[in-house]
């Protein structure tokens, strides 16, 4: 009962006494009220005097009160727009029948479903009617509506949005309501008195709606319920939004400019609509509003008036208006964390500003892009944006713009961690901020410079320049600002391991992130919430925090679309810290099986969400149970890494029969483990597939792979499998997906390879999932595509490869099939073929490069033809098979004998590239390279694999692992020649 009782007097709604003449007493919980204040008993519930009910009642005020003249106004008051004094409050509901209540004169209402539009309820209102109950189509949890009256004359009021709770919530408050009334009826209380603590519960979780249902639904309450329906209730004021700062209410107006904004839509909303000027003048006004609830962060409010704007706009074909309010949607949406809309407006806005010729709008557009692009954590897109951005303001001499677009490029510095080249960018910004008396950029360029300084160690200057940001913020009532203000102190206390004040800031910005509704706001405070009571060693509390971080960061992925998968990948950068440090916290709290579901949680997380998509399934992280069917199911031994800020290491082994087990190992701090798996790859990685196999540092490299066995594998070596057919999958981490587990060497020099049958995954949810892709083509006919030596295309200057050919030729023969070589192998030809193919079969050069610039890295070099540049990158293999609405490729086996085709630019997500491409294209089992392969040594692997695969009828993972000992045995004992290619994914 611990979280119902702990009452929250200033958020209380002040109407729960009105359930009688006096302040109710309630048996054994509530004592009669003989005074006028308000008074706490047993820190259970409140009573209030009627006298406090009407006082604060009176500081409730409607948002949507507009005062038209003095006998005629209408207000809109629940649900949706009801708020305290302190300017809290919500727009959602939890009762499936909401009350709607209003003030003013209406003969009729209408609820509608927020995007669809779809018609919901309607009514007819009689008159001195002030409120109503729900009676249309069932609503939906989680979904968004909004009611308007319809006045007399027809005329529509502004609509007002709420939402059906969520279902988890929902059946959250459904079992506290149900644990509270059964406590009160066991201490006998009557009627009233549940229907009070009901009441106050209700405002206690700030659902003032629900809240006033229960008002509403005694008839005793005539004379209050009365006084809330008078005009006094309404007067058109936005509510008291001080701050303890001395910034008034009337100043907050002012500088939003909501006034002003109210006057101009009313004058031209009640002018002649047959009139183009004023319906011009009606969508600026509209878009004024829009962007003076923008400014008091009242994101939906604001995008409601845009949207109407727009829809005015583009009725009278101003095309001009049409582009600033696309352009106010996409600054609404980023406000919002949903990137992916904000993009699209910037993007159809930037097109008309082109085709005007309006450089200025253009330059606003650009710099737009570049703030929602480095929100993806897609850097170098933002860069060139606000790069193009800046050199038009400098062009125009629009000096505002210029600074905008110098803290734009200052903030992908950072993300950089080039915090040197972002202060001069900051300073920049700053100078001309301060020139110019524009105190919001001011406030920004100097939380952007104590950014910066924080990233340098240099604490107390960060704090300093962070103090000068939030006074201007709060000066100008700039909540956001001052949320990540706040924040930001907290980051410069916990780095000089001032943990109770880092938190106490902490808390202040995610109390304001929550009251706007800044939902990453929200999720980076929770983070930092987290990560300083882990700090401070205080695990229990911590742990909490960082699982709303996490929740929250995977509610933004989820708005952007299916098929922007390369963005889920690249914004998982900027969100993966809370996964890192909540495994941390769980391990601290002897929690290893809970700290395995996050790191699994944390991991091709993308990836796994498209494959599920794709059979139209709804994703869900795995459980424990669900892990250890798939490791029966492979029947192999599963090992899953993860790497924990360069110092720890955490392992966990999960055999077959599903026993968890769990070890940490403390990182060499004389060299970084990334450093550690460089070195080693660059011994292996001298020379390319050219004709002649390289030579290897053998005294260096073997010293590097006995140090890598020495932390990756002895320390769980006796968990592992005894017998050398049975299988381990590594599930490996960051830069562990480089490593060559089979060439890592035991103290008695013997490779890993000859002791262990070695396959990888991305994860182990990945693995039910080629699961998956193999049952559905093992039964699919179909033939075998081999490419050898194609000719090279011009533009990368690369070598024939004779191996290659000569291989192409032989495994053809294996698989009873033709080659595509030299001139023959296009990538149409290739292309054309690969979806009747059940096995594919690529002997070529590989490439890490980006060719197509997408920030998908990886191709394939094939021949060129009129119809293409040869370059079969792994975002075109991605668009044509991966994708939701795409074909899957039904090959049981694709071999890209290749350079560094297991490779790519290694992310949160997992390795980006050929690999992952392949296995969204429904891919089952893939045999790729970790490092430039030697020409004639691949052929000689090759060809042994494919004769342990089709005539000795080994699994894929055997077949491999029996060639690379037939190579170590027979002469090429040197693990550049073998060792460089893996299995991913399934052995059968």
């Amino acid at each position: 009962m611990s979280k119902l009782t702990a009452a929250k007097s200033t958020f209380l709604i002040v109407i729960v006494s009105i359930l009688s003449l006096s302040a109710l007493p309630l048996q054994a919980a509530i004592r009669p009220q003989v005074n006028s204040s308000l008074t706490e008993v047993n820190q259970k519930h409140i009573a209030f005097s009627r006298r406090d009910v009407w006082d604060r009642l009176r500081r409730l005020k409607g948002k949507q009160g507009l005062q038209v003249d003095n006998n005629k106004f209408l207000c809109l008051i629940t649900p949706g727009k009801l708020r305290g004094e302190d300017e809290k409050g919500t727009i959602k509901v939890w009762g499936e029948q909401p009350l709607f209540l209003w003030q003013g004169e209406i003969k009729g209402i209408e609820v509608r479903h927020l995007r669809s539009n779809k018609l919901m309820w309607q009514q007819t209102i009689g008159p001195n009617v002030h409120h109503l109950t729900y009676q249309g189509e069932a609503l939906e949890p989680g979904q968004d509506y909004y009611w308007w009256g319809i006045e007399p004359g027809n005329k529509r009021s502004t609509r007002v949005i709420f939402r059906l709770m969520e279902p988890e919530k929902r059946d959250r408050i459904t079992g506290e309501l149900a644990e509270l009334e059964s406590q009160l009826k066991a201490e006998k209380a009557s009627v009233s008195e549940v229907i009070l603590a009901r009441v106050n519960y209700f405002a206690d979780q700030e659902l003032w709606s629900d809240a006033l249902r229960e008002v509403y639904a005694r008839e005793d309450f005539l004379e209050l319920s009365e006084k809330i329906t008078t005009k006094d209730f309404c007067s058109g004021e936005i509510g008291n939004r001080e701050q303890g700062t001395g910034n008034s209410t009337e100043e907050v107006r002012r500088n939003s400019n909501l006034d002003d904004a109210y006057r101009s839509f009313l004058y031209y909303s009640s002018a002649d609509n047959s009139v183009t000027g004023y319906r011009q003048g009606e969508a600026n006004s509209l878009n004024s509003l829009g962007n003076a609830y923008g400014s008091l962060a009242e994101y939906e409010q604001a995008i409601d008036f845009h949207e109407q704007s727009l829809a005015i706009f583009r009725q009278i074909g101003d095309i001009q208006g049409e582009a600033n309010s696309l352009g106010n949607l996409g600054a609404a949406y980023y406000r919002l964390a949903e990137y992916e809309q904000a993009i699209d407006f910037h993007e159809q806005s930037l097109a008309i500003f082109r085709q005007i010729g309006d450089i200025q709008g253009e330059a606003n557009s650009l710099g737009n892009l570049g703030n929602a692009y480095r929100r993806l954590a897609e850097y170098e897109r933002a860069i060139d944006f606000h790069e193009q951005s800046l050199a038009i303001f400098r062009q125009i001499g629009d000096i505002q713009g210029e600074a905008n677009s110098l803290n734009g490029l200052g903030n992908v510095y950072d993300n950089f961690a080039e915090y040197e080249r972002a202060i001069d960018f900051y300073e920049q910004s700053l100078a001309i901020s301060r020139e110019i008396g524009a105190r919001q950029g001011e406030a920004i360029s100097l939380g952007s410079l104590g950014n910066a300084y924080d990233g340098l160690a240099d604490y107390e200057r960060a704090i300093d320049f962070h103090e000068q940001s939030l006074a201007i913020s709060r000066e100008i009532g700039a909540r956001q600002g001052e949320a990540i203000s706040l924040g930001s102190l907290g980051n410069a206390y916990d780095g000089l391991a001032d943990y109770e004040r880092a938190i106490d800031f902490h808390e202040q910005s995610l109390a304001i992130s929550r009251e706007i509704g800044y939902r990453e706001g929200e999720a980076i405070s929770l983070g930092n919430l987290g990560a300083a009571f882990s700090n401070f060693d205080h695990f229990t509390e911590a742990e909490p925090y960082l699982y709303d971080s996490i929740n929250i960061y995977e509610e933004i992925r989820t708005k952007l679309g299916l098929n922007n998968d390369a963005w889920k990948v690249s914004i998982f950068e900027e969100q993966v810290s809370p996964y890192i440090r909540l495994q941390q916290v769980l391990i601290a709290q002897n929690k290893p099986q809970q700290a395995l579901l996050i790191s699994e949680r944390g991991r091709a997380k993308a990836l796994v969400d498209l494959l599920l998509s794709k059979q139209s399934v709804t994703p869900q992280p795995p459980n424990l149970q669900d892990i250890q069917n798939i490791a029966q199911e492979q029947n192999a031994t599963l090992v899953e890494y993860s790497l924990i800020s360069n110092s720890e290491l955490y392992i966990w082994v999960i055999p077959p029969n599903g026993e968890i087990q769990f070890r940490t190992v403390n990182l060499p701090q004389d060299i970084s483990f990334q450093q550690l798996v460089k070195v080693s790859r660059e011994q292996f990685g001298i020379r390319g597939r050219i004709g002649t196999n390289a030579t290897l540092q053998t005294n260096d490299t073997t010293n590097r792979l006995q140090q890598l066995h020495q932390l990756l594998i002895a320390p769980i070596a006796d968990l592992l499998p005894q017998k050398e057919q049975e299988r381990i999958i590594f599930i490996p981490h960051q830069e562990l997906f480089l490593v060559p587990f089979a060439a890592l060497l035991d103290k008695n020099k013997t490779y890993l390879i000859e002791k262990h049958t070695i396959l990888t995954a991305p994860s182990i949810q990945s693995l039910s999932l080629t699961r998956q892709h193999r049952e559905r083509v093992k039964n699919l006919s179909g033939e075998a595509l081999v490419v050898g030596n194609p000719t090279m295309p011009q533009l990368k200057n690369l070598s024939p490869l004779d191996g290659a050919e000569t291989e192409a030729k032989q495994i053809a023969q294996i698989l009873d099939t033709e080659p595509l070589l030299g001139a023959e192998a296009t990538e149409t030809a290739i292309v054309q073929k690969m979806p009747n193919a059940k096995v594919i079969h690529l002997a070529t050069h590989g490439l890490l490069d980006d060719i197509s610039g997408v920030g998908s890295p990886g191709a394939i070099v094939l021949a060129p033809s009129a119809q293409d540049d040869g370059f079969l990158t792994s975002s075109e293999i991605m668009e044509q098979y991966g994708l939701p609405g795409t074909t899957p490729l039904r090959a049981e086996l694709v071999v890209l004998s290749a350079c560094d085709t297991g490779g790519g630019e290694i992310k949160g997500e997992g390795v980006i590239g050929l690999s992952r491409s392949l296995i969204a294209a429904g891919v089952p089992s893939l045999v790729v390279s970790l490092w430039k392969v030697p020409d004639d040594a691949t052929q000689e692997l090759m060809v042994e694999f494919y004769t342990n695969l089709y005539e000795r009828k080994l699994d894929k993972a055997q077949a491999l692992r029996q060639a690379m000992l037939t190579m170590i045995n027979e002469g090429n004992p040197d693990p550049i020649d073998w060792a460089t290619f893996t299995v991913i994914g399934e052995a059968e």
